[in-house]
């Protein structure tokens, strides 16, 4: 038997409407419901739960030597936590692909024990701020190494852009803003804390000290994303189309059933509701307990 397609938005919504009884929908509904009725979906489920699985997500940022102050990413929700990575080895590209670098030998070659399972990330030029985990290596008679990576680049790098194998890496701990002017000292170094702050963009944060010009730095930012900031045919809300099916179904349904002044829809939307909370508590950390075992004893 063939694996069930993924769900996407006309999908749910045709079979939305098909149990709501609206067998043969106008072009003028289907488009209603994909996109005002969907996004009222999103609403309603971001004001139910903030955090779960599908929402956590990570992103990179190179930092700027002197620059300790930084925004947030533009899909930042909640609970970031953040790790700093550097290593020694740089330097230029000389080709690539979309999942490989080719760069020059170092001297003494790369040895493939210690370079396999690295981050490696592209400093600047094309596809800066991108980091991929190093899973292959070919040193080339050429005098070039060829690293092949995963997940691809976020595009495919060129001769403008630099390299760092990481080689480092150590948490950052987060703080009180207001702690910020009672112990910041006025230098550069490593970062070791950062303190987040509002604005009237996406938030901010800004480190104990600025990022010094003696090492390159990456920043690794790992939080929940914003609902809000989706897109409804975006890669994220693919996966949520995926694991709330049954819920984005049952809300097409019941605000059909409500549109066409059904006395089944009240039923409806408290099915709807049902079936959002059940499906919540399965993607929350700590909530899993489908492998718990009980163990009796007799004292």
């Amino acid at each position: 038997m063939a694996a069930p397609s993924v769900p996407t938005a006309s999908s749910l919504v045709t079979e939305g409407l098909r149990q709501a009884r609206i067998f043969y929908p106008t072009a003028a509904q289907i488009s209603t419901y994909q996109t005002e009725v969907l996004e009222q979906l999103k609403n309603n489920l971001w004001q139910q739960v903030k955090q779960m699985k599908p929402l956590m997500t990570f992103s990179y940022l190179i930092l700027v030597p002197g620059q300790s102050r930084y925004s947030c990413p533009t899909d930042y929700a909640s609970d970031m936590t953040m790790v700093v990575e550097t290593g020694l080895m740089t330097g230029n590209v000389s080709g690539a692909t979309a999942n490989t670098l080719t760069v020059p030998t170092p001297s003494g070659g790369f040895d493939i024990n210690q370079t396999l399972g690295k981050d490696l990330g592209i400093m600047s030029g094309t596809a800066s701020a991108s980091v991929s985990q190093v899973t292959g290596l070919v040193n080339n008679a050429n005098g070039t190494t060829t690293l092949t990576v995963y997940p691809d680049f976020q595009a495919t790098p060129d001769s403008t852009s630099t390299w760092m194998l990481v080689d480092t890496q150590w948490p950052i701990e987060a703080d009180h803003i207001a702690n910020y002017d009672r112990f910041r000292p006025s230098s550069v170094d490593r970062p070791k804390k950062f303190y987040p702050m509002g604005d009237e963009d996406y938030d901010e944060f800004i480190f104990d000290v600025a990022p010094d010009n003696v090492y390159q730095y990456i920043l690794r930012m790992r939080y929940y994303v914003n609902i809000m900031t989706l897109d409804l045919n975006s890669t994220l809300m693919s996966t949520l189309y995926q694991k709330f099916r049954e819920y984005w179904i049952k809300g097409i349904k019941a605000q059909a059933l409500a549109d066409q002044d059904d006395t089944t829809a009240n039923d409806a939307f408290k099915e709807r509701d049902t079936k959002l909370q059940a499906l919540i508590l399965s993607q929350q950390y700590g909530t899993d307990i489908h492998t718990l075992r009980q163990h009796v004893e007799d004292y």
